[in-house]
């Protein structure tokens, strides 16, 4: 089958299909892959091979936690990813004309899952973020535009930004003191764009090589912003009032 991907996707010919090597990559910065294997009915059965259970386990998480197993209830509902629990992955069952979009939900939902079960735990409390927490507040009260925090912005209450200003078209503002935080802004604007909601998302960082030049950089892509704030208080400021009026 030729998949018309743009030459960031790696496509593997298999004995029982292909492969697919994306520019997505877990929080250890491997590349995420995604397997498709021909079915008897013509369709294409489109896994992770299991390769996100497998991560979790070495970190030594629990795939039998309460709040991973609620999120993967909820994921066919959402992507049609549905979780294989005697294989321990992530799959779904495609036809050719739809395997673009099957390769890439699997793709989202793995490095999803490891954000579900692993981003949380690593956030805490840091002089950075009461810092920025403040900025935001001042830009609150300038304008006017009511801002929750600690705030969820999906219905399944997954995604929670530091900062949810209720503007006209909602401004979520993560605080991403981590790498890992990091990427899960960017699985907030992933999912938000999926489900077409207009809800913007920028990344704050305190610097980039804080978190990873690299990280930063592909951060841009999978965000509306990544902003860093560093010694650039103001300019930080300046722009968070500027993207809600805008």
């Amino acid at each position: 089958m030729k998949i018309d991907f743009c030459q960031q996707f790696k496509t593997k010919q298999t004995d029982t299909g292909f492969l697919v090597e994306t520019p997505l990559t877990y929080y250890d910065n491997d590349r995420v892959v995604v397997f498709c294997r021909r079915l008897d009915d013509g369709q294409y059965l489109v896994s992770d091979n299991g390769d996100a259970a497998l991560r979790l386990m070495f970190d030594g998480i629990d795939i039998s936690s309460r709040r991973l197993l609620s999120w993967l209830d909820e994921m066919p509902k959402i992507t049609g990813v549905s979780w294989n629990a005697e294989k321990d992955e992530l799959e779904l069952k495609s036809a050719g004309n739809e395997i673009q979009s099957a390769i890439i939900a699997i793709a989202e939902a793995s490095i999803q899952m490891q954000g579900m079960a692993v981003l949380r735990t690593t956030r805490e409390e840091s002089s950075f973020r009461d810092e920025v927490l403040s900025v935001l507040k001042t830009v609150a009260m300038e304008s006017g535009i009511k801002a929750t925090y600690d705030a969820p912005i999906d219905q399944g209450g997954q995604f929670i930004a530091d900062t949810l200003f209720l503007a006209e078209t909602p401004l979520a503002v993560v605080i991403a003191g981590s790498k890992f935080r990091l990427l899960e802004a960017e699985l907030m604007w992933t999912n938000a764009r999926r489900l077409q909601d207009p809800t913007r998302v920028i990344a704050v960082v305190e610097s980039a090589k804080s978190v990873g030049i690299k990280e930063v950089a592909r951060a841009n892509y999978f965000t509306d912003k990544t902003l860093v704030f560093g010694e650039f208080e103001t300019q930080f400021q300046t722009t968070i009032a500027d993207t809600l009026v805008h």
